[in-house]
């Protein structure tokens, strides 16, 4: 850039003004392009700025921006909020760690989070560790607390708590956190549990961690999940081996892959990898519903004849909606040599597309049928399934005023 035209103090700051007044609307095609825009004025901040505390109110300054650019943008794709959250937290980070007067500074950070409409002013409370030190945040916390107090009593309890939990899992204090989480009102619930527990063993602090999951309320399974991973870690801090393997059977069991298998293997053995695999198989074939997942596992374990049965079964139940299974599926069974489970596949994708009528992505069903039609001639026996002649022929009459699928076919 030259010197001519060097961004400068005054430049930065008549941008930001620019920015509060603008009312020009960004499209959703533009949107990145904004982003773009963003941080560049954020590169240009960074370049001029020499004193830390003008530096931080410039960040201030651009995180006020967010009410008027939100507003007049269609940010769907969230590239503008990754810049306030990701791009404009380092940069306050720089400023605000090296800017002396932190009471100042605690006093800018507590007036930008009681104006935040939008959120993305979370991320200076998500790294507030980083620039102020912890009486800072306390007092910071006891800010917050004093704001929700003098609410009435109607409007309390949301706003200003959900912030002192953001400052207490940054910090990693698990009491603060409970003591904030645990003044809602009504029961105990396991995502409590879970994320209290959370913040306790990111502290290192693993039994008391255990303590709050083992207070889960029975029969609430909404974070099971998590909670498992999450048990899993935490007996493995303390030394648990023999139920950390009861939570590993639980995770595979509930996700069956090689992933969760080989985190089982781990603590069970990998003599016993065959009993396992040759277990579960024997499940997943007796249960007569459809899983991609377990399909997918018993392929990737080596168990393709298996899996080719079990999709021949359960053609009928396959919706060909769940693509983003059904297509990695399909190329796995190619992979290991069973084009008759590929096609089974193949056929679900192409039948769901024609018969929902999905005219914008006909051109996916033109490739379906294209690799219907190559994989056709590999296989020798097609096991009561109608073959490709037969299959193509029954499209035709079905879907016979389908024009613009039957151009892409030709095309």
């Amino acid at each position: 850039m030259s010197a001519q035209c060097a961004p400068s103090l005054a430049s930065v700051r008549a941008r930001i003004v620019a920015l509060k007044r603008s009312q020009r609307f960004v499209p959703w095609r533009y949107s990145s392009e904004l982003a773009d825009d963003l941080r560049e004025l954020l590169g240009a901040m960074k370049r001029v700025v020499e004193d830390p505390r003008q530096g931080a109110e410039l960040m201030a300054a651009f995180y006020e921006t967010d009410r008027n650019i939100f507003d007049h943008c269609d940010d769907s794709s969230g590239y503008v909020g990754d810049v306030y959250r990701f791009d404009a937290q380092e940069l306050f980070v720089r400023f605000g760690k090296a800017c002396e007067d932190k009471e100042w500074l605690v006093h800018r950070v507590f007036g930008l989070i009681a104006a935040d409409d939008y959120g993305v002013r979370d991320a200076l409370l998500e790294a507030a560790p980083r620039y102020l030190p912890k009486a800072q945040i306390r007092g910071l916390v006891a800010r917050m607390r004093e704001a929700d107090a003098a609410l009435p009593e109607d409007k309390r309890g949301y706003k200003w708590r959900v912030d002192i939990e953001i400052l207490a899992r940054a910090m990693k204090d698990g009491a603060l956190f409970a003591e904030a989480r645990l003044s809602y009102p009504g029961p105990l619930h396991s995502s409590t549990c879970v994320d209290i527990a959370g913040v306790y063993f990111s502290a290192g602090q693993a039994e008391t961690a255990l303590e709050w999951l083992e207070k889960t309320p029975l029969g609430d399974h909404t974070r099971d999940r998590e909670r498992d991973e999450l048990l899993f870690k935490v007996y493995a801090a303390l030394g648990a081996r023999e139920s950390q393997e009861s939570v590993a059977w639980r995770i595979f069991r509930r996700d069956r892959n090689l992933s969760t298998l080989e985190q089982l293997l781990a603590l069970a053995g990998q003599s016993a990898r065959e009993k396992i695999v040759h277990g579960e198989v024997s499940v997943i074939l007796a249960d007569t519903r459809f899983d991609c997942a377990d399909a997918q596992f018993l392929v990737d374990a080596g168990r393709g004849a298996e899996a080719e049965d079990y999709l021949m079964a359960r053609a009928g139940l396959i919706d060909g909606e769940h693509y983003y299974g059904l297509l990695p599926l399909s190329e796995s069974m190619l992979g290991a040599g069973h084009p008759l489970a590929a096609t089974v596949v193949y056929r679900a994708l192409l039948d769901s597309i024609l018969k929902r009528a999905r005219s914008k992505i006909y051109g996916h069903a033109a490739s379906y049928l294209r690799n219907l039609e190559r994989i056709s001639g590999k296989i020798m026996e097609w096991k009561g399934l109608p073959d490709h002649p037969a299959y193509l022929a029954s499209l035709q009459s079905k879907h016979a005023r389908k024009s613009a699928f039957w151009s892409r076919c030709a095309g």
